[in-house]
């Protein structure tokens, strides 16, 4: 992505919104790339984005917590994948198939 935006800032050709990590917002502000919004954005609007802001941050913690079945299950799965290739692919998977279960259950 930043070798893109360099490419087209060379080329003179920027987007008028993009994304800036913090890393690179210096030299985008050293260089002109970016501008202060402070003349298009009243005491009210900017007091209102600082209260919403904090809500846009990810709550990775409980995002893990409310998946942790599946978290559990993907890294499983990419584990085996990595040290036993597909034949260790397939073997885990069975174990979360409902369907497989519910056929077992039933030949019991």
């Amino acid at each position: 992505y930043n070798q893109k935006m360099i490419a087209n800032m060379t080329a003179g050709d920027i987007p008028d919104i993009f994304y800036v990590g913090p890393s690179a917002v210096r030299s985008y502000v050293d260089n002109g790339y970016v501008i202060p919004l402070d003349d298009y954005i009243d005491s009210t609007t900017l007091a209102q984005l600082e209260a919403f802001a904090p809500q846009l941050k990810p709550n990775f913690r409980e995002a893990i917590e409310r998946n942790k079945d599946e978290v559990k299950q993907l890294l499983g799965s990419e584990i085996v994948l990595r040290y036993y290739y597909q034949k260790g692919q397939a073997a885990f998977s069975l174990r979360f198939d409902k369907e497989l279960k519910r056929a077992l259950q039933e030949l019991k």
